[in-house]
């Protein structure tokens, strides 16, 4: 059984102040979409690709709220902490529409798109890592990056949890523009 994360209890490295507030909330919120998942997965709500998708949402919003952490000696600003808090709503809406109708989110098509979503929120980590985006850089690259996301849970959203080819052809442009930022 998991424990929630809290002020005295750290899920990552020691020193980077996981107890700060905005911090602790953000986790918190982690922790309980990911008992829910579970629930859900037990309760066969969930399947096992879906659970697997889902995991694999909230370990890149983990990601992002630890290198924004890490970036300003273990607290994140108001407005990191909004941006976590949308991620971590979607991802709620999200188990949600799983759960109440067999709409189906791992169409092909919307796993490519959501594929290559994540490399490029990793890359946008990596490249803030290494020194070669600002953190100004980077918020404004993952802004981008999460509002490809809305769109393509908002197309998918009007057919029954699938995306056409020309949406995903359109995703795909964007996405293809993002990396050139990144990669500039």
């Amino acid at each position: 059984m998991l424990i929630p994360p809290g002020p005295s209890q750290s899920s990552s490295s020691g020193d980077w102040g996981i107890d700060h507030p905005r911090r602790d909330e953000v986790n918190h919120r982690l922790w309980d979409l990911s008992q829910r998942i579970e629930q859900e997965l037990e309760k066969g709500k969930l399947t096992p690709d879906q659970a697997r998708q889902l995991r694999q949402e909230l370990s890149g919003i983990r990601g992002e709220e630890r290198t924004m952490a890490k970036l300003d000696h273990g607290h994140i600003t108001r407005a990191e902490q909004k941006a976590l808090n949308q991620e971590e709503n979607a991802v709620r809406r999200q188990i949600g529409r799983e759960t109440e109708s067999p709409w189906d989110c791992h169409h092909r098509r919307r796993e490519k798109v959501n594929d290559r979503l994540a490399n490029l929120s990793r890359r946008i980590n990596r490249e803030l890592n290494e020194g070669d985006l600002t953190r100004a850089q980077a918020r404004q690259l993952r802004e981008e990056d999460s509002q490809i996301r809305r769109e393509e849970r908002a197309m998918a959203k009007l057919d029954h949890g699938h995306i056409t080819r020309a949406e995903q052809e359109a995703l795909n442009q964007q996405e293809d523009a993002l990396s050139r930022k990144i990669g500039s």
